[in-house]
C-alpha cells in the first residue's frame, strides 16, 4: 500500500497503537545499541524524506561474509537513487560506499528497494552476488518498473539485469506494481510483489520466477481475493525449521488494516483464497527467522517486535521485545550471525524522516548464581507443577537452565515487577504456596499472576537481587552451598554472595527440538564443514563445540514415512551430492527440492540408529572409519560398523 492512501491511514496507525489490537502481550527485557543515525534528509527535500530501509549480513561472500549493506527511498529534488551503505563492525558504523541509479530508463529509483545476497549460482551470476529490486519510476510518475539490479564489488557499482514487470502509474488505482521480496528455492530466483494490474482485483499478491535473471516467469497469484475493497500487500517470507514457509502481509480494506500469516510447504504455491492467521494491525508486517528457528515478525502500528516461542512452526506464543527503534512503516528484521537482530526505522509518510537503527538482544538467559557458578535450573530438568528450582553446572542442552524474563505489569519500564519464564516448560518461578516464609523453596509453577510468581530484578555492581514481590526475600541458595542440586529458596537478604545472580544472554541461539548426531566410533558429531550455508557444503565430523550451530539438525518427517535432517544454522537438507547411487558419495547439505537423496529412514540399532538413505538404500557413515576431525560424511553399504551408527542427543 503506497502513497495518498497510506498517509491517510499514518492517523489509524497512530490510533491502533494507543487503543491495542485486543491482544495483549508483556515485554521483554532486551540489551540493545541504537537508535543510531544512518540518514538524515537535505534540509530542502520534498516530505518523507526516506522511508523503506532494507539491509543485508553476507553469507555466501567469503572473507567477505558478515559486511552488511543497507538502502533505503529518498526523496530528492533531483533524479532519486538506492543509496548503498556498507559497514563492517555488525552494524554499528556505516560509509555510504554506491548507489542504484536509474541506467536502463533514465527515470529515477523510488519505493521499497529489496537488498538481496545469493546464496548460490543463478545463470552467469555467481553465489554472493548481490542484488537489489526497486521500482523505476518518470517524474510525472506515470509508470512503474520493477528492475533488477547487481553487484559483484560489494555495492560500488551496479549493473542493470533485467526489468521484472511492468506497471501503470505510481499511485493506487492506477496498476501499479511494487513492494517486491526476494527468495530462492528449488534453483530458481523468485521476486515476490504487490500488483494492482488485474482488473478482477483491486490489488493481489503475486510472484514470478527466474532461472537466469533475465527471462521470467509468468505471474503466479499467492494472495488474491474477489472483494473489490480489499488490497492485501507488502509480502515477506521465512523459512520455519519445519522445512515449511511462513507468508506474512497486510489487508487493507478491514478496519485497522489487519495483518496475515500463511503457511506453504512450497514457496510458490499458496492457496490465493486462504487468508491465514491474525497477527497484529497496522499494517506492513516483516517477518524473519531467527538462527535458533524462531520466526520474528513486526508490524507498523506497533513498536513491539513479536517473537514466536516454536523453534519448529508458527504453533507457539507470540512474545514481546522492546526494540531499540521506535515503529514505522515497513520496518525491516534482520537476524545476524552474532544472534542478535538489527533493525533499520523510517517513520512515516509525513514529515521528513531520518533512517535510525538499532541491534537488540533475541535470546534467553541463563541465571548464574555468584558463589556458586552454577545456573538456576529446575531438578532434573521437570516441567511438573512443583518441581523444585536448583542450582546445577550449566550445561548447552540442558534447556530448562533458559529463562525468559518478562515484565508481569508494569510495561517496559526498568522496575517493573518481571515473571521468569522456563525455556523447556514455558512455567513460571515462583515460591512454593506462595509462602512468605523465611527458606521457603523456589519451584515451576504455571502462571497464575499471583504475586510469589513476581520479581524484582535489584541491580548490584555488574549483578542482580532476584527479590520476591509477595514476600519481600532474596532469592538464594540453601546454607549458601555450592554443590549440584542445590535447593533455590526466598531468604532475608543477608548480603551474601549467593544470593547474587548474574544474567547471561543466550543471544537466540539455544535450539529447542533439535539434535546434535553423534557417531558411536569416533565421538564427533554431525556438522558442515567450515559452518557454510552455501548449497553444496559438505558434511564432515567434529567435536561437539557450543558455537557451533552448524552441528544442530531439525529430524523433520515427510507424509509418506521418511525422515529430513534439516541443517538449523543453513536451513538446507542432509542429502548426496548429485543425488549419487554410489558407494562413498560425499553427503552434501541443499536447499529442499524434494529429491529421494534428501530423505532418510532412522533404523534403531540398540542406543544409536542406522540413518538409510531413501535414494540409494546405503547408510551415512564417516569415511574409511576415521576418528579425525573433519574426515568426511559419506553413504556405504551397511557392515554394521560402529563407524555407521549414530546416536541423536536431543538439544532440550
Amino acid at each position: 500500500m503506497r502513497r495518498e492512501l497510506r498517509k491517510v491511514l499514518t492517523f489509524l496507525l497512530v490510533l491502533v497503537t494507543v487503543v491495542g489490537t485486543g491482544i495483549s502481550f508483556d515485554g521483554n527485557i532486551v540489551n540493545a545499541f541504537g537508535p543510531n543515525v544512518l540518514y538524515v534528509p537535505p534540509a530542502d527535500s520534498p516530505s518523507y524524506g526516506a522511508l523503506s530501509p532494507r539491509a543485508i549480513q553476507l553469507k555466501y561472500s567469503g572473507i567477505n561474509n558478515n559486511k552488511m549493506y543497507a538502502t533505503f527511498e529518498q526523496t530528492s529534488n533531483t533524479t532519486p537513487v538506492f543509496p548503498i551503505y556498507e559497514s563492517v563492525d555488525n552494524g554499528v558504523t556505516w560509509n555510504q560506499v554506491g548507489e542504484v541509479e536509474d541506467n536502463q530508463n533514465g527515470w529515477g529509483m523510488l519505493n521499497c528497494p529489496e537488498l538481496f545476497e545469493l546464496p548460490q549460482s543463478i545463470g552467469n551470476m555467481p553465489a554472493g552476488t548481490m542484488l537489489l529490486a526497486g521500482n523505476s519510476v518518470p517524474s510525472n510518475k506515470a509508470a512503474t518498473k520493477l528492475e533488477l539490479y547487481k553487484s559483484n564489488d560489494l555495492g560500488r557499482t551496479w549493473t542493470y539485469v533485467s526489468t521484472i514487470a511492468e506497471g501503470g502509474r505510481n499511485d493506487i488505482g492506477y496498476d501499479p506494481i511494487w513492494e517486491p521480496f526476494f527468495l530462492v528455492h528449488n534453483n530458481k530466483l523468485i521476486v515476490y510483489y504487490s500488483d494492482e494490474r488485474d482488473p478482477a482485483h483491486a490489488q493481489k499478491l503475486v510472484h514470478q520466477t527466474t532461472l537466469e535473471g533475465t527471462n521470467w516467469g509468468p505471474v503466479v497469484a499467492d494472495v488474491a481475493f474477489a472483494d473489490s475493497k480489499l488490497r492485501p500487500g507488502m509480502p515477506t517470507i521465512a523459512k520455519l525449521g519445519n522445512g515449511n514457509y511462513a507468508m506474512t502481509y497486510e489487508m487493507v480494506g478491514y478496519p485497522g488494516v489487519p495483518n496475515y500469516l500463511k503457511i506453504s510447504a512450497d514457496p510458490e504455491s499458496w492457496n490465493p483464497t486462504e487468508v491465514g492467521t491474525l497477527v497484529g494491525y497496522g499494517g506492513s508486517p516483516y517477518i524473519s527467522a531467527l538462527g535458533d528457528g524462531r520466526l520474528v515478525l513486526n508490524v507498523a502500528g506497533k513498536k513491539e517486535v513479536l517473537i514466536n516461542s516454536s523453534r519448529v512452526d508458527a504453533s507457539g506464543s507470540w512474545v514481546p521485545y522492546n526494540p531499540p527503534v521506535d515503529a514505522g512503516y515497513n520496518r525491516q528484521l534482520l537476524p545476524l550471525s552474532n544472534g542478535r537482530l538489527f533493525i533499520p526505522q523510517a517513520g512515516f509518510f509525513s514529515g521528513k524522516n531520518t533512517v535510525k537503527y538499532g541491534d537488540m538482544s533475541v535470546g534467553y538467559y541463563k541465571l548464574i548464581n555468584v558463589k556458586s557458578g552454577k545456573a538456576l535450573g529446575v531438578l532434573e530438568g521437570g516441567t511438573a507443577n512443583g518441581n523444585p528450582l536448583v542450582q546445577w553446572s550449566s550445561g548447552t542442552n540442558s534447556l530448562d537452565q533458559y529463562w525468559l524474563i518478562s515484565t508481569a505489569e508494569s510495561g517496559y519500564a526498568p522496575n517493573g515487577y518481571k515473571s521468569i519464564v522456563n525455556a523447556k516448560s514455558g512455567k513460571v518461578a515462583g515460591i512454593l504456596e506462595g509462602s512468605t516464609t523465611d527458606g521457603a523453596k523456589a519451584v515451576l509453577w504455571t502462571e497464575n499472576n499471583s504475586n510469589d510468581q513476581q520479581w524484582t530484578l535489584q541491580a548490584s555492581g555488574n549483578y542482580y537481587k532476584i527479590v520476591n514481590r509477595n514476600s519481600g526475600q532474596t532469592l538464594g541458595i540453601a546454607q549458601g552451598s555450592t554443590e549440584e542440586g542445590a535447593q533455590v529458596m526466598q531468604q532475608a537478604d543477608a548480603g551474601s554472595t549467593d544470593q547474587l545472580w548474574e544474567l547471561v544472554p543466550d543471544e537466540g541461539h539455544i535450539m529447542v527440538d533439535s539434535y546434535r548426531l553423534v557417531n558411536e566410533n569416533s565421538g564427533k558429531v554431525l556438522g558442515i564443514y567450515q559452518g557454510s550455508m552455501a548449497d553444496g557444503g559438505k558434511a564432515v565430523q567434529w567435536t561437539s563445540g557450543i558455537s557451533s550451530y552448524d552441528q544442530n539438525w531439525f529430524v523433520v518427517s515427510t507424509a509418506d514415512g521418511y525422515t529430513k535432517l534439516v541443517n538449523t544454522n543453513s536451513r538446507k537438507n542432509l542429502g548426496i551430492l548429485g543425488g549419487s547411487l554410489a558407494n562413498g558419495a560425499q553427503s552434501v547439505q541443499w536447499n529442499d527440492n524434494g529429491s529421494n537423496d534428501q530423505q532418510w529412514t532412522l533404523e534403531p540399532s540398540g542406543e544409536f540408529y542406522n540413518i538409510i538413505n531413501r535414494n540409494s538404500g546405503k547408510v551415512l557413515a564417516v569415511d574409511q572409519g576415521s576418528t579425525t576431525e573433519g574426515a568426511n560424511i559419506i553413504q556405504a553399504n551397511n557392515t554394521g560398523s560402529a563407524s555407521q551408527h549414530w546416536k541423536l542427543v536431543t538439544n532440550r
